[in-house]
């Protein structure tokens, strides 16, 4: 009778973890990373319906909602996250990130700084602050949170290239040529930081590095019209005036919808 109570009561443990917030989240991340976010959602709602105060699981209903691009509930979201726990410095980046696309440029800057002063050594924090500083034009600040992502993380390939980005705006090509040949270093497949090495040596009339430049980032998107266009413009000042004409028709392709 007693082995019998014990069996029971075992697998009435194994019961109630399979319906416990932790499981919920376990499930919802085995949906997320399959990409199957409405399963997800489901399963992180769950999680919380059992425990209102998961801040993780707010924060990760937060992220599949913006995958579902249902934006202004993720932000309900992610806020919910960061009042359930106001140190939770991932939770406080997504919100910043969600709030910065929908050109809520003051909240996510608030956003950004506080999650830098709970965890100030956050590359991706510092880089996405920015990205809102630069947005606004403030691009010296800009360029002091890129200066701080990558002396945190060496590699990080997109913080040196929104450094270039900042310090073009800036007109100070050389320096921009430099943050965007470690950008291409550190990731040779990202076809905008090519392109943007190319506008650069362009305004420094490097004309043949600028092509080369042009030239790879259309090997890694042949549909980049900006690249197309300024490859054509290049060309132009090269005297290549066939050329030339061949690049100006492949910019106005109408599959050709880039715009930077």
């Amino acid at each position: 009778m007693i082995i019998f109570e014990n069996r029971l009561r075992v697998n009435r443990s194994r019961e109630l973890l399979k319906d416990s917030p932790d499981h919920w989240i376990r499930e919802g991340n085995l949906f997320y990373q399959q990409k199957k976010f409405t399963q997800a959602l489901v399963a992180y709602t769950r999680a919380i319906d059992q425990d209102t105060n998961n801040a993780q699981g707010w924060n990760l209903k937060g992220l599949t909602l913006w995958e579902l691009k249902r934006y202004e509930v993720a932000i309900g979201a992610y806020s919910t996250a960061v009042k359930r726990d106001p140190d939770y410095a991932i939770a406080w980046i997504n919100l910043g990130n969600a709030l910065f696309f929908l050109d809520r440029y003051r909240e996510a800057s608030n956003a950004f700084n506080k999650a830098l002063e709970i965890d100030p050594k956050n590359a991706d924090g510092w880089n996405d602050r920015g990205n809102v500083l630069r947005k606004i034009c403030r691009f010296e600040e800009a360029l002091r949170a890129y200066d701080e992502a990558v002396r945190l993380d060496p590699d990080y390939a997109l913080a040196w290239y929104n450094k270039g980005l900042a310090l073009s705006q800036l007109n100070r090509f050389e320096e921009a040529l430099r943050a965007y040949d470690e950008a291409v270093r550190l990731d040779p497949d990202y076809a905008p930081a090519w392109y943007n090495k190319g506008l650069a040596l362009s305004q420094l009339n490097r004309f043949e590095e600028a092509l080369h430049a042009y030239d790879a980032a259309i090997r890694l998107d042949p549909d980049y019209a900006p690249a197309w266009y300024n490859k054509g413009f290049t060309l132009r000042q090269l005297n290549r005036f066939e050329e030339a004409l061949i690049a100006f028709d492949a910019a106005t392709k109408p599959y050709n919808i880039h715009t930077s």
